[in-house]
Order: C-alpha cells, then structure tokens, then sequence
C-alpha cells in the first residue's frame, strides 16, 4: 500500500488484467460452452465493478479509479470489461482477432499511457493530450502481446496460424490503432473505439 501512485495501479492492473487471463485460455476445452463458461468471469467481474461503484465493492472501485472515486469504476473500466468479454464471446481462441483486439485495449492503451505520462511532455501530438513516446509504446505492447499470445494459442493446439505470416499484419493493425487512439480523443472513449478499430481491422487482414 502506498508504493505505487493510484493512477499508474490502475494502468497496470489495465496492461496486465486481460493479457493474463487470455494466458489462462488453453485450459479450457474444446466444448461448445467453454467460451460461455470463460466469459462468466469477465461478466462477474463486470458484476463487481458496477456493485463496486455504489460503494459495495469500495477497495475494488479505488484501486481501478484514477482519483480515488469509487464512482469511477463504472466508467472505462466497466467499458474494458465488457468489450473483453465481448471479444472473447465473438472470437475466443480460435482466431487472431479476438487476441488482437484485447491486446491493443489493454497492453496498447495502458503502456501508451503509462510511457506517455513519464516521457511523453516534450514531443506532444498537435493539438492533442497524446504523445508520440505514448503512441510508439502502444505499438511496441500491443504488437509484442499480440505475437506472444498468438504463439502461445498455437503451441497449445488452440489455433492453427504461424504467427511469423502474421506479424507484418499485426504490426500494421496496431500502428493504425495507435494512430486512431490519438484521433479519437475528442470523440469517444478509447475503452471501446481501440479494440473496435483493431477488431475490423483483424476481421479484414487476419481471419
């Protein structure tokens, strides 16, 4: 307690909750279901985030709210939640795309903010709160997790790709995602305009 500043364990918990859990994917079955039963725990947790931002839940809600309000959590980390689970319902691990799109929403946009806010002051985007560091850090996470999980679905025998093929597609699907990340600061919530972005792209260069 009181090692990491509120704002930067939020981000972390938002780099690395999803990546870990997609890790976890491979030791759940091929049945028709196991896609339902693995997104029963990204809707408890969606469960707990809402109950978390009236106070039912208040550690929960604090330790995933910028200021402390547990309010908060039904924000973007309710929007994280579900487009997780959204993807994981769509997709699972029998495609890129899913992976893809939940790597971008959580290692591409926690690392971009993360490395944005420590080195990102002196190269600003035009007109923008974004960075340039902030965006080559969300290209380098969300491309790296990516391959990663991929590779790791393809030794355990969940999907049959060689990612090698992919990468070249991957590295373009994630550079225009930081890209959008950016252009859509004035329009929506990155929580849900990056893994949409990512997601039609993957659908059109993966599947």
């Amino acid at each position: 307690i009181g090692i990491l500043d509120p704002w930067d364990a939020r981000k972390l918990i938002h780099t690395f909750a999803a990546p870990l859990f997609m890790i976890t994917w491979p030791l759940f079955s091929n049945a028709p279901g196991a896609r339902m039963f693995a997104a029963s725990v990204t809707t408890l947790n969606a469960i707990r985030l809402i109950l978390a931002s009236r106070h039912s839940e208040s550690e929960l809600g604090r330790s995933v709210s910028r200021s402390g309000d547990t309010r908060e959590a039904a924000g973007g980390p309710l929007i994280y939640v579900c487009m997780t689970t959204i993807f994981l319902l769509l997709f699972w691990r029998t495609t890129p795309v899913g992976i893809v799109s939940i790597s971008a929403l959580a290692a591409g946009d926690g690392m971009a903010d993360l490395i944005g806010r420590r080195y990102g002051k002196t190269n600003p985007w035009p007109r923008s709160r974004k960075s340039v560091v902030g965006s080559v850090a969300f290209w380098l996470s969300s491309s790296l997790v990516s391959v990663g999980l991929i590779k790791w679905m393809e030794v355990t025998g969940c999907m049959t790709v060689d990612v090698i093929d992919l990468i070249p597609k991957i590295a373009f699907i994630t550079f225009v995602s930081a890209i959008f990340e950016v252009v859509s600061e004035s329009f929506g919530d990155d929580n849900y305009t990056v893994p949409i972005t990512a997601g039609l792209l993957s659908m059109l260069l993966l599947q």
